[in-house]
């Protein structure tokens, strides 16, 4: 298997972040990022499972840096547990949309779930990887336009 990028390891576990908060939204959740990344793709080779632990903890500081989500308290035992954590409005909105340009008039949040279910353990494939840029392009983009508005 090809060592995933760094970029297609935020994406991914970001894609599945964004699955496991939409579905419990409302109520916030305790997310552990080592946890979500590991049943994503438990396949990996150590230095890439590292690598995508270490990106998971990223994403979750860079999502709520940007106004994606929300983090009640980060665990002092453990960097990658996050406790009380939830969409924001701004991504509740975004993947609550539907873009224009793609042909399935679908959610965000649904298009992720195909896309996850599509992938199974593969996200090195390179039509996963593509859908995954697509969407996450599409979810930096609607989240930039809305803060702007």
């Amino acid at each position: 298997m090809e060592s995933p990028s760094n970029m297609d390891l935020f994406n991914a576990f970001t894609l599945a972040l964004f699955k496991e908060l939409y579905d419990s939204f409302p109520s916030p959740i305790d997310v552990d990022a080592t946890e979500i990344a590991w049943k994503l793709l438990p396949e990996l080779s150590q230095e890439d499972g590292l690598r995508l632990f270490r990106a998971a903890d990223h994403a979750v500081n860079w999502l709520v840096a940007e106004g994606f989500i929300r983090v009640g308290s980060t665990s002092m035992d453990a960097a990658s547990e996050f406790s009380d954590v939830s969409l924001s409005s701004r991504g509740l909105a975004v993947l609550g949309s539907v873009p224009d340009a793609i042909e399935k008039k679908e959610s965000v949040a649904t298009q992720i779930e195909d896309l996850l279910a599509e992938a199974g353990k593969d996200v090195a494939k390179e039509e996963v990887r593509t859908g995954i840029r697509t969407l996450m392009l599409y979810i930096i983009k609607a989240g930039a336009a809305w803060a702007a508005s």
